[in-house]
């Protein structure tokens, strides 16, 4: 493959990650997504209560910013602006400023944004 493909296909999986990670059905199963957002706020009040918790969540989080980063970054401002948009957009649940946090967000990251509220495919 030669390398212009290879860096295609990054960026259509680096696409594909960042509109199911910022979709309304993501935002709408707290159960069945991404731990990090899940609990980062209850790790981060009592981390000496929960070392080896605090220890695995601290890795989870550099590989998951891992995933988004491109040749000239290393994901971690790409993962926490989107973290930090699915927590507001839970939080906001049920007005319309939350889908405009996840639209905000997915147009920051991929320049142009889909608009793209579903996931395009979900993995078990």
């Amino acid at each position: 493959m030669a390398p212009e493909e290879q860096a295609g296909g990054r960026e259509d999986a680096r696409r594909t990650l960042i509109e199911d990670y910022l979709s309304v059905w993501h935002r709408d199963h707290p159960g069945e997504g991404c731990p990090v957002s899940g609990f980062a706020a209850d790790l981060g009040r009592e981390p000496g209560q929960a070392a080896r918790a605090h220890d695995v969540y601290t890795n989870g989080v550099r590989n998951r910013a891992a995933r988004p980063a491109t040749g000239d970054d290393d994901g971690m401002v790409q993962f926490c602006t989107m973290v930090g948009a699915l927590v507001l957009a839970r939080a906001t649940r049920g007005n319309p400023i939350s889908e405009e946090l996840l639209q905000a967000a997915r147009t920051a990251l991929t320049e142009s944004g889909t608009g793209q509220s579903e996931p395009r495919r979900r993995t078990a």
